[in-house]
């Protein structure tokens, strides 16, 4: 998933980009969307913070995403390259420190013996001590874009299975591609109100990914549940998710239902709807 968004540089804008992570995250576990939350926080404080102390009124540019690795940036203008050195200076030892944790302990000593109103940079240290993140920046054209990137297998990203009715889509974790099976029936009077949310956020899931989506256990399927589906298939080709479906040719039913989905599909690169014998199981 990609999220970018220019906001201007008012305190309570922060909290408005953190629950609209919350609300495209929330198939995500809580502690991966709050380290999300609370690393987009830190970075938008400081910049918000020197933007309102220099009178700045150009929008801050904030990006986030999840398709190879976290990454989650944020662009600020500097007005004076006397504010750039301490900053990358800092930054810089962060980044070669072995040990986050103990500049955040010595950090938090030196405001204990000294403090000084102003500019504490603990939110650059509780990036990476307790977020675990590697922090980084770009300086071009007065613009320093600073960010913290953390790799995707350091947090365990669940997308749930669903359970809705007589129908249930579980998923597996297969090596190298995701395996996503329909089982029961689908037969419900408007099941877009549930597949259309579930199955755009599967998209987003399974970008980066490969996928094998199966049918043979699916007993039945109403007209009504070919809507959302077109819809999945086209995220998933527009996405550039390398994907098989696979629908079981001894059922009638089956055949008459995805032969016409796998014609509209024939002219896609990434999406395939197959036919397949199934053995029983």
């Amino acid at each position: 998933m990609k999220f970018k968004k220019n906001i201007k540089p008012v305190w309570e804008n922060i909290h408005k980009v953190q629950d609209k992570l919350q609300k495209k995250l929330k198939k995500r576990d809580k502690s991966y969307i709050d380290s999300v939350k609370m690393v987009a926080g830190e970075l938008l404080e400081n910049s918000v913070k020197y933007y309102m102390n220099n009178n700045i009124k150009k929008p801050i540019k904030f990006s986030y995403s999840d398709t190879n690795e976290i990454k989650i940036g944020v662009e600020n203008q500097i007005i004076n390259e006397v504010d750039l050195y301490p900053l990358t200076q800092f930054i810089d030892r962060i980044i070669n420190s072995k040990n986050p944790y103990d500049l955040f302990l010595s950090r938090l000593q030196e405001i204990l013996d000294n403090r000084i109103k102003g500019e504490s940079r603990l939110g650059l240290l509780r990036v990476a001590s307790d977020g675990g993140y590697v922090l980084g920046y770009e300086y071009n054209d007065n613009k320093i874009n600073i960010f913290a990137k953390k790799s995707i297998n350091e947090e365990e990203i669940i997308m749930k299975s669903l359970e809705y009715e007589d129908l249930r889509i579980d998923i597996m974790e297969i090596d190298s591609y995701v395996k996503v099976m329909w089982i029961g029936k689908c037969r419900t009077l408007n099941p877009e109100n549930v597949l259309d949310t579930y199955l755009a956020e599967l998209a987003e899931y399974l970008v980066g990914k490969k996928a094998i989506i199966t049918f043979d256990k699916l007993e039945a399927m109403n007209s009504s549940t070919v809507p959302p589906l077109l819809t999945f298939i086209k995220n998933l080709e527009e996405n550039g998710v390398d994907s098989r479906f696979l629908y079981n040719d001894k059922e009638d039913w089956q055949r008459a239902s995805f032969k016409p989905l796998s014609v509209i599909a024939g002219r896609y690169i990434h999406v395939k709807i197959e036919a397949s014998s199934f053995n029983d199981d």
